[in-house]
C-alpha cells in the first residue's frame, strides 16, 4: 500500500495463505477470524520459521491477530494508535509492530503492546523496522515529505534509541534487513541504502531505476526482489506499478511492468520468488524472473504482503472494501495520515489452498510480453491466468506436501 491517497472498489479484506507443491497450482480458500478483525485492512504478515505454529499479521485500524497453531484459530489485539505497516517476532513471546502508528513492542505474543515510539525531529512519520535479535533493532521514518531520512537503531530493546539521519530528496524509508555480520540494507524510493555496523550508521549503496515507492525489500544472496508503484515516493499518480529484480546485488535490473500496483514481494530463494498488488496479483516466477504466472486462483481484491515458511507454506495479507473510501496515505505530504471517504467494511480471511497437480487453474495458454515505457525494452514474460472456473475448496482444509 502506497503513502498517496488511493480508491478502493468492492475488494475483500484478507489474510491469505496457500500450502503448495511449487511449480504447480493451487486454489487459494478463505477461513474467518474473529470479530471485530475480521473487518480489519491487513498489510504485513509474518510467521516464525523456528516455530511456524506462530504467526501475526498487522492491519491499518492497528488490529494484530496472532495464531498458536499455525492459522487454524486466530485472536486479536489493538495498539493505542492506527496504522501498522510492519511486523515482527523474535520468539513466540517477544515482538515488534510499526507504521506511521509508531514503534509498538509485545512481550506476551503480541496480547498487549507498548508505545516505545522515538520522537522524530522532523515531524515525520515512520514505516518498516528489523530486528536482528530481541533487543537490537532500527526504526525507519521519513524522507518524503522533507527528504530527510532517519535511521533510529536501539540495542536494549526499545529503551533508548540512536539516530543516523541522511538526506535524499524526495525517498521515503519502507524496510531494512539487518545481518548477525553486522551488514544490513533498507530501501526508500529509488534508493538502496547499506551498512556495515549493525545500523548505526548508513551510506548510499545503489540506486533503483525507478523513483517511486518501494514498499518492500527482499535479498537472497546477489538477488534482490523490489516492488514498485506509482510516479512518487509516494506512489502517487497512475495505479501502474511492476517488480525491478537485481541479480548482482543492485548494479544492474530487470524492470517488470506488470500493469497493477505492486506492494508486496517474497524470494524463496535466488531463482523462486512471489510478488502481490492491486486487482487480485500473486506473481510467481521459477527462473529468476525470466518468466510470471499470475497465481491467484480464488483471490479478490488488493494484496499487500506475501510471506513463506520455506518453500511450499505461504501467507498473503489483503486489503478491501464494500463501497467506496479514500484513504490519505501517511508521509505523502502536508496531509500526512489524514484519513478520508466513508470508511470501509468487509471481513478478514485467511486462505489456504489444496495442492493440485497439472498446469495452472484455468490458465490462458496466451502469453503476453511486458516491457519498461522508459527504456522500450523487453520484459519478462507474464502468463495470466482466468480462475473463474476453479473449484471451491472446504476453508478447513490443510494438506501437507
Amino acid at each position: 500500500m502506497t503513502l498517496s491517497t488511493r480508491t478502493y472498489r468492492g475488494l475483500l479484506l484478507g489474510i491469505i495463505s496457500v500450502l503448495v507443491t511449487l511449480p504447480t497450482s493451487a486454489q487459494w480458500v478463505k477461513a474467518s477470524l474473529p470479530l471485530p478483525y475480521s473487518t480489519g485492512y491487513y498489510l504485513d504478515v509474518f510467521f516464525l520459521k523456528s516455530d511456524p505454529r506462530y504467526g501475526w499479521a498487522c492491519s491499518i485500524e492497528g488490529y494484530v491477530v496472532r495464531t498458536t497453531d499455525g492459522g487454524i484459530t486466530w485472536r486479536g489485539s489493538q495498539t493505542s494508535r492506527k496504522f501498522l505497516e510492519y511486523i515482527q517476532f523474535l520468539t513466540p513471546l517477544i515482538g515488534y509492530t510499526s507504521g506511521p502508528a509508531g514503534l509498538y513492542k509485545s512481550t506476551d505474543g503480541g496480547a498487549t503492546w507498548r508505545d516505545i515510539t522515538p520522537p522524530d525531529p522532523n515531524g515525520e512519520q515512520g514505516w518498516g523496522s528489523y530486528f536482528l535479535n530481541q533487543n537490537e533493532g532500527v526504526y525507519l521514518v521519513g524522507g518524503c515529505a522533507t527528504s530527510v531520512q532517519a535511521f533510529y537503531r536501539t540495542t536494549d530493546g526499545g529503551v533508548t534509541f540512536t539516530a543516523s539521519y541522511q538526506t535524499e530528496p524526495r525517498s521515503g524509508l519502507s524496510d531494512a534487513l539487518l545481518y548477525d555480520d553486522g551488514s544490513g540494507y533498507a530501501l526508500s524510493s529509488g534508493v538502496l541504502w547499506n551498512t556495515s555496523d549493525y545500523g548505526r550508521s548508513w551510506r548510499k549503496y545503489a540506486k533503483t531505476p525507478r523513483k517511486v515507492w518501494h514498499e518492500e525489500l527482499s535479498i537472497v544472496g546477489s538477488t534482490i526482489m523490489i516492488p514498485w508503484t506509482g510516479e512518487d515516493c509516494a506512489g502517487a499518480g497512475s495505479k501502474k506499478g511492476g517488480i525491478l529484480l537485481s541479480h548482482d546485488k543492485g548494479l544492474t535490473w530487470t524492470d517488470v511492468n506488470i500493469g497493477e500496483a505492486m506492494f508486496g514481494t517474497f524470494l524463496i530463494d535466488e531463482k523462486r520468488g512471489w510478488a502481490v498488488g492491486d486487482n487480485k496479483t500473486v506473481y510467481y516466477t521459477s527462473d529468476g524472473g525470466l518468466s510470471w504466472i499470475n497465481k491467484n486462483c480464488g483471490v479478490s481484491g488488493n494484496l499487500d504482503d506475501i510471506f513463506f515458511i520455506g518453500d511450499s507454506v505461504g501467507w498473503i495479507g489483503g486489503s478491501g472494501s464494500r463501497g467506496e473510501s479514500e484513504r490519505e496515505r501517511a508521509g505523502g505530504g502536508a496531509a500526512c495520515g489524514q484519513e478520508r471517504g466513508a470508511g470501509h467494511s468487509g471481513r478478514f480471511a485467511v486462505m489456504e489452498a489444496l495442492r493440485r497437480s497439472g498446469s495452472v487453474c484455468g490458465a490462458d495458454p496466451a502469453m503476453s510480453r511486458i516491457s519498461s515505457p522508459e527504456t522500450g525494452s523487453s520484459g519478462a514474460i507474464v502468463t495470466a491466468s482466468d480462475c473463474g472456473s476453479c473449484r471451491n475448496v472446504p476453508s478447513a482444509v490443510a494438506i501437507s506436501v
